[in-house]
């Protein structure tokens, strides 16, 4: 799975029902992910909601990624509004 497809897999996600996000919020996560797992999460919300970005990051960290031959730690990243697809 390249950088890309990670990232395309972030934004796949349905955070929106999973964590209650408005409409209208856009949400902005980092995943550094290692030996297919989430090792950091960020998470920042517009407007701000500790609480959203909170669950997001959770929802990230759960997540199964393919792990890379080599263990090294790659950052994928995806923009998302909420009722629609990755921006």
């Amino acid at each position: 799975m390249t950088i890309q497809q990670q990232a395309v897999a972030l934004g796949e996600f349905d955070y929106a029902a999973h964590c209650q996000i408005p409409a209208g919020m856009s949400l902005r996560i980092c995943a550094a992910t290692r030996s297919g797992r989430a090792e950091g999460v960020t998470v920042i919300s517009d407007p701000p909601s500790l609480g959203k970005a909170d669950c997001v990051a959770q929802a990230v960290r759960s997540l199964a990624f393919r792990p890379f031959p080599m263990p090294v730690l790659d950052l994928s990243r995806a923009e998302i509004q909420a009722a629609s697809k990755l921006l």
